[in-house]
């Protein structure tokens, strides 16, 4: 909106107190659209003492001829009660009986017209108030300055101003004088506001603590500057809030202007106000988004109400009102009228979706043709057309749809239990009941099943060819709903694919996505007796939107807070509030990712990640930090959201602990090594082996089958995926892994998208094992053997592109003597582990340490042979010793140097 304020008194209306000539006190213009909007109220102490004794006044003669009203109906009913007996009611419809003087029929001929003038006088008060017209005024010459604008071509907004929405503009100009500032500003309409008992529910659902907001305010007030000698001037920022308050109120369809209107424009106008409510997570939007959803509650707790005064001559057995209409007995029999039951209250509001909606009436109203809806499953198609029987219940339709009813087929009872021939035979006899109706819109859900039933004949026709000779003849309207994939399968090459106008329906973005949330989250409140913060919604549609990749929105949004209602009532009870944190716990659960917010104990634990990998690492220090670094930007969220949480390449000789590394951050990362996605390249080897990544497509030959890789990341999102000797996989494998390393996603064989995004990738390599190991040797750094390998060793197997899709290629280099002995003394913790399980313990000494470690060192091989060394030497020796009985719980297992192993028995605790 724009804003013209006076170029003499500056926009405050006054000067020195005084109303200004040349504005005439309106102070300030604002052009909304083709509107001149004014506020034309005066808001100092006399006016509004005046007003306040005027409604005073009105209150007070209301209610005296009411009672008057109220007493001379009783005298009244006393003196027929008295008169007549109860016997002769039927006198008081005979003419004699009012012919008779008598004071008590006086009486009630004076309360007859007492209550008519206080009905009229009450519609009277009532048409003070001007509804917002939607429809904008038009002008037809620019209004260049505020004295110019004549009275008769301007708004006065106050007019449209509910009587709470008046006197929440008089507290905040109260406030100011209170205070005694010298201008009333939108901090004094904020203020004013917070008092409201709507804008409290705002903040409310919002998870806005009152106090700590109210406190802030106030420290803000308590700073303006003050006058003493007069009342504040109304500034132009006042101004503005105020007119912006009405654009507000006809942008969302409001009658009147209400509190939230009022709130959501001194937000907008201030922006100090939105840094305060940033401050508490909140900002202009969500604000809007909470006020429309106020706005759904009341309406849906007051749907019968609303629909019987809204649509209460709607027919309800499929008569219209002109009762021209056809009975419809025979579809009625297959299918429900959805106009019912929106009449009923039993459908919610569709919120968004306008531009989808306004295609079906431009397409059925300019074009006259019959529409089908076509998006992936639940995106929304069905629901957008239970908001268009809503609409038409209520006749907010244009008006070729208005007097009508629209009924949805039920395509499996219509086929059920009848052969090919029957179906057609009912598929005809209900087009012919609606063409003869008149007043019926059809709505086939799945439209692709009804084609393709045939009688078997070579006459015979198929159910959508039924429908085709009615829809050519454009004897009714059907809507129809498919997904993509059917409407290429079995509609698009159809005459009915002719026929219908296909209009797209995709997945809606975040801000509508939350309103149709707010629209379902209403029903899931009354069933299960809690209340959603905003926060929560947000949190199912972001949650929704990153981890179920499985489903579409809004659907998976939907479902994701039923199952948190059901599962916060019982956890905590009814009454309780559907927060965000049990949003994530519940998807924490269902994916195993953890996507709660990070506490201070888990953030320590973060820190600490490098050292907890050393626990089971030892040295490889450029590999432990790259992991670490990557998981660290994953859970504080500080990474690119849209691919894997790394992309490594192990490389180096054969056990040096490449593999092991990947079992470590399986362990301590993603909750074990049961959580380790293990693929050994070298079994795919053939091209035709990438259908055991991602399966079989039906009629290839081999029978459908889902991908092994696939099919485990759909099943376990939050996983590590270890491509063990990755050269030796086939090269078209590799450009599959190109756009999970660049995407962050892989399609199936069954079209379904499998999120690699909560994933880590670590691919081994033993390519360039021999010049790792020669330039090891001569001492050459490691950076500068990375950048060789990566310029000449690693191209003889994989091409550039595909190596610079890791986000980091670390070379592994080969172990000594003294990293062996570590590793041992790792592994024989393990052993120590496996009997402290059975009340033993073990010990070690250094020599006995050293002497497997030089058993178990082998220089081609790395650590590998040390496995098989501590197996054979101990692990068989306490084998035996379990089995012959000579260890007792509490003993110690001791190994020295030569290999012996001796026992140390604990001493009894019972003689």
């Amino acid at each position: 909106m724009q804003f013209s304020p006076c170029t003499v008194c500056k926009g405050f209306g006054t000067i020195e107190s005084i109303v200004c000539t040349a504005c005439r006190g309106r102070g300030l213009v604002g052009r909304f659209a083709q509107a001149l909007l004014v506020w034309d109220y005066p808001l100092d102490t006399r006016y509004q003492a005046e007003r306040k004794m005027e409604r005073g006044l009105r209150k007070l003669l209301n209610g005296l001829l009411l009672l008057f009203g109220i007493v001379a109906l009783l005298a009244f009913m006393w003196h027929v009660a008295r008169g007549i007996g109860i016997t002769q009611l039927h006198e008081l419809f005979t003419l004699s009986f009012w012919k008779t003087p008598h004071p008590a029929r006086v009486a009630f001929a004076a309360a007859l017209l007492v209550e008519g003038y206080l009905y009229y006088r009450l519609v009277k008060e009532g048409s003070l108030k001007k509804p917002i017209p939607f429809q904008k005024l038009q002008q037809e010459a620019a209004v260049t300055t505020l004295a110019d604008t004549p009275s008769a071509a301007t708004v006065n907004v106050a007019d449209s101003y509910a009587l709470e929405s008046v006197l929440l503009v008089e507290k905040a100009f109260n406030l100011a004088k209170k205070f005694h500032h010298a201008d009333a500003v939108p901090l004094h309409i904020f203020a004013s506001l917070l008092s409201s008992e709507k804008v409290s529910l705002v903040f409310g659902r919002l998870e806005v603590s009152y106090k700590p907001l109210a406190k802030t305010v106030s420290r803000m007030l308590n700073i303006f500057p003050t006058v003493t000698h007069r009342e504040p001037a109304i500034h132009p920022d006042f101004r503005s809030v105020l007119l912006t308050a009405y654009a507000e109120a006809e942008h969302a369809s409001h009658a009147y202007v209400t509190p939230g209107d009022i709130l959501v424009a001194t937000l907008a106008q201030d922006a100090t106000l939105q840094d305060v409510l940033v401050e508490v997570g909140v900002d202009l939007q969500k604000v809007r988004n909470v006020g429309l959803w106020l706005e759904v509650i009341a309406e849906l707790r007051t749907t019968m109400r609303s629909f019987r005064t809204a649509a209460r001559f709607k027919p309800k057995k499929g008569m219209d009102r002109a009762m021209t209409a056809v009975a419809t007995p025979y579809l009625n029999h297959f299918s429900h009228d959805l106009t019912l039951r929106a009449k009923m209250g039993q459908l919610a509001p569709v919120l968004g979706r306008e531009k989808e909606v306004e295609a079906i009436f431009r397409i059925m109203q300019g074009e006259g043709r019959s529409i089908i809806l076509i998006g992936e499953p639940g995106v929304g198609k069905t629901a957008i057309v239970e908001g268009l029987a809503r609409r038409m219940t209520a006749e907010n339709v244009p008006k070729f749809l208005q007097d009508k009813r629209l009924i949805a087929v039920n395509v499996a009872a219509l086929v059920s239990g009848a052969t090919p021939y029957q179906a057609e035979e009912r598929m005809m006899a209900i087009g012919n009941e609606v063409a003869r109706s008149g007043n019926v819109v059809l709505f086939i859900k799945n439209i692709q099943d009804v084609i393709g039933i045939t009688a078997g004949a070579e006459q015979s026709l198929d159910l959508s060819e039924v429908l085709v000779q009615f829809l050519t003849a454009r004897q009714f309207f059907i809507i129809a709903s498919t997904t993509p994939q059917e409407y290429a399968k079995y509609v698009e090459t159809t005459a009915l694919g002719d026929i219908l106008q296909a209009i797209r329906i995709e997945e809606p973005e975040q801000n509508e996505t939350i309103q149709i949330l707010e629209a379902k989250s209403v029903f899931i409140e009354a069933r299960d007796k809690v209340y959603f913060s905003y926060k929560a919604l947000e949190a199912a549609y972001t949650l929704a939107k990153q981890y179920l990749a499985d489903r579409y929105l809004p659907e998976k949004a939907i479902l994701l807070l039923e199952e948190t209602a059901a599962f916060v009532r019982g956890k905590r009870g009814e009454k309780s509030l559907v927060s965000d944190k049990d949003i994530a716990d519940l998807i924490a659960e269902k994916t195993g990712i953890p996507v709660t917010q990070l506490t201070e104990k888990e953030g320590e634990k973060l820190l600490h990640l490098e050292s907890r990998f050393h626990e089971r690492m030892i040295d490889q220090e450029e590999a432990v930090s790259t992991l670490a670094k990557a998981i660290k930007r994953a859970r504080v969220a500080f990474r690119d959201a849209n691919r894997p949480i790394a992309n490594v390449l192990f490389l180096g000789p054969t056990g040096v602990g490449k593999t092991e590394l990947a079992k470590t951050v399986a362990e301590v990362y993603f909750g074990g090594e049961d959580n380790m996605i293990r693929l050994d390249m070298s079994e795919y080897q053939e091209s035709s082996s990438i259908r055991r990544l991602i399966g079989a497509a039906p009629g290839s030959g081999t029978g459908a089958s889902v991908g092994y890789l696939t099919e485990a990341v759909r099943r376990q999102p939050f996983s590590l995926v270890l491509l063990d000797e990755l050269e030796k996989a086939h090269s078209d494998l590799l450009d599959v892994f190109l756009q999970v390393f660049d995407d962050g996603r892989l399609t199936d064989n069954q079209g379904r998208t499998v999120d690699f995004t909560n994933t880590i990738i670590i691919a081994t390599s033993n390519a360039g094992t021999r010049f790792i190991q020669e330039e090891v040797v001569k001492g050459t750094p490691l950076e500068k053997i990375r950048e060789i390998l990566m310029e000449q060793e690693l191209k003889a197997y994989y091409r550039p592109e595909f190596l610079n899709r890791f986000d980091a290629v670390v070379v592994f280099k080969p172990l000594s003597l003294l990293d062996v002995e570590e590793i041992a003394k790792l592994m024989l913790k393990k052993v120590a582990a496996r009997l402290e399980a059975k009340g033993m313990y073990f010990e070690a000494t250094h020599e006995a340490i050293s002497e497997l470690a030089r058993k178990g060192f082998d220089p081609q091989f790395g650590a590998r042979p040390l496995r098989r060394v501590i197996q054979n030497n101990v692990d068989d020796v306490l084998t035996d010793f379990l089995l012959t009985n000579r260890l007792k719980r509490r003993d110690t297992v001791v190994l020295e140097k030569g290999g012996r192993i001796s026992v140390r028995a604990a001493k009894k605790l019972v003689e």
